[in-house]
This record gives structure tokens, C-alpha cells and sequence, in this order.
């Protein structure tokens, strides 16, 4: 038997608790994860410097593109051609 299965059953058996309290339960812990995974993605965005210019090219990156993307150091035709080339 898994390990994880019976554990599972012992805390249905032991504590009165339903396998949907079980899946309720993995799906609180899920939401507060990703929601502290994206504090922290927000939190890094702001903390870093925003460039004035590309990093690639040294064309303007426009202030629409830095006010959208906090944190961005690419101009949008680079930040595409990168995109291309690394997927």
C-alpha cells in the first residue's frame, strides 16, 4: 500500500475525517502556496531596477513597457525575439 494512501486512511479513521476534508485540506494549502509564491514574484518585480534602456540593443524601452512590466530590462522586439529563441 502507499504510504501516502495510508496515511490518508489512518487521519479518515483516527480523526473522523472524510477523503473530501483531505482533498478540501490539499486545496487550502495549494491556494496559500500560490499565493505566497506570488507575493514573492510581485515583491522581487518591484524590488528590481527598471532600466531606461534595452540590455541588448540600447534602444529606449518606452514607459508604458516599464510601468506594465515592473522590472523589465528588454525592449519588446528583443523581449520577443528572446522568447523565440528560447522556447
Amino acid at each position: 500500500m502507499w504510504h501516502g494512501a495510508r496515511y490518508a486512511s489512518s487521519l479518515c479513521n483516527d480523526q473522523r475525517w472524510t477523503m473530501s476534508d483531505l482533498a478540501d485540506n490539499a486545496g487550502k494549502q495549494l491556494e496559500f502556496i500560490e499565493q505566497v509564491q506570488e507575493r514573492n514574484r510581485l515583491q522581487r518585480q518591484e524590488n528590481k531596477k527598471v532600466s531606461d534602456d534595452c540590455m541588448y540593443c540600447d534602444s529606449p524601452i518606452p514607459q508604458a513597457r516599464q510601468d506594465a512590466t515592473g522590472g523589465t530590462d528588454s525592449c519588446i522586439a528583443c523581449a520577443e525575439y528572446n522568447e523565440v529563441t528560447h522556447d
